[in-house]
């Protein structure tokens, strides 16, 4: 069960036991699972859900939806980068 994906995370144990459960028992890789019941509309609505949108403002990078007192706050902190502030 040697696959890229899984040298990059750990798999938690309850989903090691799904992965054991396929084949007969004799398993399946994470990436492998990930192509028989995953589809590209679910990665989408799951992404929509998990991962933030971002946008533009004022020169930064920051996450949709934060307010520009806050993106100052962070900009007029002693010793602040664009790094720090995004």
């Amino acid at each position: 069960m040697d696959t890229e994906v899984e040298s990059k995370m750990d798999i938690p144990q309850s989903m090691q036991a799904e992965l054991s459960r396929w084949n007969d028992g004799k398993g399946i890789n994470l990436e492998n699972w990930i192509r028989c019941e995953g589809s590209f509309p679910l990665a989408v609505g799951y992404a929509s859900i998990f991962w933030p949108e971002f946008v533009q403002c004022h020169g930064y990078i920051v996450r949709k939806g934060i307010a520009l007192e806050t993106i100052r706050g962070f900009a007029h902190q002693q010793g602040s980068t664009r790094r720090s502030v995004e």
